[in-house]
């Protein structure tokens, strides 16, 4: 058996030799000294991997703000990369020249692929149109929901429920 007084053990073993000593034969006084023990070391192992947890959650809201903020900043270069690419479009355009050479780049414009958009697909005629099968997909809300009803599994699927850690 594991000796459950020592302090390097890992969180699972202190589970481990929490359960091994449940079901030893010891006198209760013992037992009780053996118990208090091992509970306030596991309440000691797992608050200090909660305040790890804590140190991990506070970077990773940091990363995701500095997501969200470079993600702006993104969205702004882009707008004004497009807008100065629609200024020097506009302006060849207007100038009626296609191609202008400079010593480092040259800039020129094209014809773009056609694109098509569908305004009414009854109109359309028949060879226009294909014809695609319907197809089924799950309804995962629908399932949960009926899962939730009867207790009982979906034929074709598996639902499950987990449980989370809450710190506070």
């Amino acid at each position: 058996m594991t000796n459950p007084n020592d302090r390097g053990l890992p969180l699972y073993e202190m589970a481990i030799a929490y359960h091994q000593l449940l079901d030893l034969d010891l006198p209760q006084e013992e037992l009780d000294d053996y118990i208090d023990g091992i509970e306030g070391q596991i309440a000691d192992k797992a608050e200090s991997v909660a305040l790890v947890v804590l140190d991990l959650e506070g970077t990773a809201k940091k990363i995701r703000d500095e997501e969200k903020r470079l993600a702006t900043r993104r969205r702004a270069i882009q707008s004004r990369l497009d807008n100065l690419k629609a200024y020097l479009l506009r302006n060849m355009l207007d100038l009626g020249m296609n191609k202008i050479e400079g010593i480092r780049v040259t800039v020129g414009y094209q014809n773009s692929p056609p694109s098509c958009k569908v305004l009414n697909v009854e109109l359309l005629p028949e060879s226009c149109k294909k014809l695609i099968p319907a197809m089924w997909q799950p309804d995962a809300k629908a399932i949960i929901a009926m899962w939730n009803d009867t207790g009982e599994q979906v034929p074709g699927a598996d639902v499950t429920q987990r449980v989370h850690l809450r710190i506070r």
